[in-house]
């Protein structure tokens, strides 16, 4: 059974950060809001977006997500307006994106 720590996602693999310590120290994450890209598939809309694996989305318009049910409650709130701003950790820096949803 599958708990929200770790969930697939329309084919991305995702982990909550808050349960990988050792990850949040070894990316330099400031802490362990956000939620982890494990994998994703070729020519899926994370990729489209240029997320990678190993980049940590830790806020979407603005609002902490700290789960992946957080991340896909507020992408399913604003998914009618066919992007958001999202920020994520990239490469051991914050970094803030405009993503398309569609």
């Amino acid at each position: 059974m599958l708990d929200n720590s770790s969930l697939p996602v329309q084919g991305e693999h995702l982990l909550i950060l808050s349960k990988l310590s050792i990850l949040q120290s070894a990316s330099g994450l400031p802490d362990k809001t956000g939620v982890l890209i494990v994998s994703m598939h070729a020519g899926s809309i994370t990729e489209k977006n240029g997320l990678v694996p190993g980049d940590v989305i830790r806020r979407i318009n603005g609002k902490d997500v700290a789960t992946v049910a957080e991340m896909l409650n507020a992408l399913q709130a604003i998914a009618w307006q066919g992007g958001a701003q999202v920020n994520i950790w990239h490469n051991q820096q914050s970094k803030d994106l405009r993503i398309r949803l569609k």
